[in-house]
């Protein structure tokens, strides 16, 4: 693409030097719970209207929909997911603590120009199948938020236990449950405060959580002996 014309060049340099990208998305089809929280976000609806609006390889993006989503795409080698969602938890709470806002003033020195590049009939095939193998990526994802309101991580900090720890034996106990086996849980760990150290990836299965699966899922044991089991489950998790 860079050598089929200036123009190309200029803008491949422009995308290239920009410290982040701001993706204005049109508007999509919303119809669920999906739809509604991470359809946009990560694949760009889901029937890909903002498909071509997505800038994978900036560290980056942020994202604002015509409905009002907004969001956070980045790439995890460069930055830490725990200080994202730290930034987002800032973001979140101080817009909720604002009853509104007032404009900056700030204005910019230069008026946002549209990037116009040069496509070749070549190009535009490219472009054709990437969008149709996007399609079968989007199409093979399947992804939901839910909220859940009952109680939250200071209740189960009140208990003495690591909510972390807690919420990996839920889904250990939610997969067992489904599958009458042990999942291979995945979980990612930080290793930022040590020379050198980024993320490191732990395997939350043990022979405690296998037992509390078990224990639990067993119509004669008592809540006694559950509450025992999750325990030394969280205990093993959090150690580990």
């Amino acid at each position: 693409m860079v050598a089929f014309g200036p123009k190309n060049a200029a803008c491949v340099e422009a995308i290239q030097k920009a410290a982040l990208v701001v993706c204005l998305d049109r508007e999509v089809d919303t119809t669920g719970p999906y739809e509604e929280s991470c359809g946009p976000m990560f694949v760009g609806g889901t029937k890909g209207e903002n498909e071509g609006n997505r800038w994978n390889d900036k560290t980056l993006q942020f994202i604002v929909g015509r409905e009002g989503h907004s969001g956070i795409m980045f790439v995890h080698s460069p930055m830490d997911s725990s200080l994202v969602a730290t930034l987002l938890d800032h973001c979140y709470d101080y817009m909720k603590s604002r009853e509104h806002f007032d404009p900056s003033g700030v204005v910019m020195d230069e008026t946002p120009r549209r990037l116009q590049f040069e496509l070749s009939s070549e190009m535009m095939q490219d472009i054709d199948n990437a969008k149709h193998f996007h399609s079968r990526l989007r199409e093979d994802v399947d992804q939901v938020i839910y909220k859940f309101p009952d109680y939250g991580k200071d209740f189960i900090k009140s208990l003495g236990m690591s909510p972390d720890s807690y919420v990996q034996m839920a889904f250990q106990l939610a997969y067992h449950k489904m599958n009458k086996a042990p999942g291979l849980l995945h979980e990612s760990v930080s290793l930022r405060n040590f020379l050198y150290g980024r993320t490191e990836g732990v395997r939350g299965s043990s022979t405690e959580s296998l037992s509390f699966c078990k224990v639990f899922e067993s119509p004669s044991a008592s809540m006694e002996e559950k509450e025992i089991s999750l325990r030394r489950a969280v205990t093993k998790h959090k150690r580990d």
